[in-house]
């Protein structure tokens, strides 16, 4: 007869941790609950954001405003001296009426004067921004920044004077040529006077010795005067042309003026910031927080307890 052993019944192994499942109703009160327990978690976070924002207000130089108003000028002549890039932007009426569309003089402002161009490192200064009023478009508001406000002032009068020079050198090839035409037309009046003071003169003897002689005299004394009178019309006429071609120069209707308040770093600003951040961060370390407490009990309560065979 075979002796048969009893079978060694087998070893159970430990059941597995079940995993955490959040429960699936939320509840705001259970939310709430949550960050009072750890109300420290959440203090001690926005608590560390106003440390931090306080040290950035501390640690960054102030920065002063200055702003000024430009009012762009305007002319009768073609816009022939405008680029081409303002002829896009403009309707020929109104492109021929503004020395240089608002639009087009933000933008090269912006370009010319930001951080690092030469006449901000001169000054220490920036352009920050310009603005515009579509219904206004001859007027540009500037808008600068430097560690004093009266760095702020002095470059922002320095970039509105040379936009002035600027639009007024636009016309100085037209200029120049105008008045050399101007001046050719007075010393041909000029000639033209001694021509007709010496006819006068000589009119009263000729007319004595010899009448046919004299009544050349007359003709072509008429014919130097018909030159004169043309030579004043084209002159008026060159004038009026000068005087149009900047019937209103650009220029400066409201001077830099500084706010005395530094507008950057703002306290107000950078705290309100930082305690958005710092409640927000807080809330997030306070609901992980509660989660990993919540898993860690969940995996004690259902961990098995050793068995006489486990030992």
């Amino acid at each position: 007869m075979d002796d048969v052993s009893n079978p060694v019944p087998p070893r159970r192994s430990a059941p597995l941790p079940e995993t955490y499942l959040p429960p699936e109703d939320f509840s705001f009160v259970e939310l709430a609950l949550v960050f009072v327990r750890r109300k420290w978690l959440v203090f001690g976070v926005l608590a560390l954001c106003w440390l931090l924002a306080a040290q950035r207000v501390a640690s960054t130089p102030a920065q002063f405003e200055s702003r000024c108003v430009l009012k762009i000028g305007r002319s009768r002549v073609s816009a022939d001296h405008v680029s081409s890039d303002a002829r896009t932007t403009r309707k020929k009426e109104e492109q021929d009426m503004l020395l240089e569309p608002v639009e087009v003089l933000a933008q090269r402002v912006r370009e010319e004067y930001a951080p690092g161009s030469p006449l901000a490192t001169e000054y220490g200064a920036y352009l920050s921004g310009t603005s515009f009023d579509k219904d206004a478009d001859e007027l540009l508001v500037m808008t600068a920044r430097a560690g004093s406000a009266a760095e702020a002032e002095q470059f922002l009068s320095a970039v509105a004077a040379e936009v002035i020079d600027r639009h007024a050198n636009l016309f100085a090839p037209r200029r120049q040529v105008l008045d050399e035409r101007i001046a050719a037309l007075q010393s041909r009046m000029s000639a033209l006077d001694g021509e007709l003071a010496a006819l006068a003169a000589s009119q009263d003897s000729t007319a004595a010795a010899d009448p046919s002689q004299a009544v050349l005299q007359k003709v072509a004394r008429s014919a130097l005067l018909e030159q004169r009178h043309a030579l004043e019309q084209e002159e008026v006429r060159l004038k009026l042309e000068v005087l149009d071609l900047q019937v209103q120069p650009t220029q400066l209707i409201t001077k830099p003026q500084a706010n005395p308040q530094p507008v950057a770093p703002s306290p107000i600003f950078t705290g309100i910031v930082s305690t958005v951040v710092g409640l927000f961060l807080g809330g997030v370390a306070a609901l992980a927080w509660e989660f990993l407490s919540r898993v860690r009990e969940r995996l004690r309560t259902t961990a098995p307890r050793p068995t006489v065979a486990d030992r």
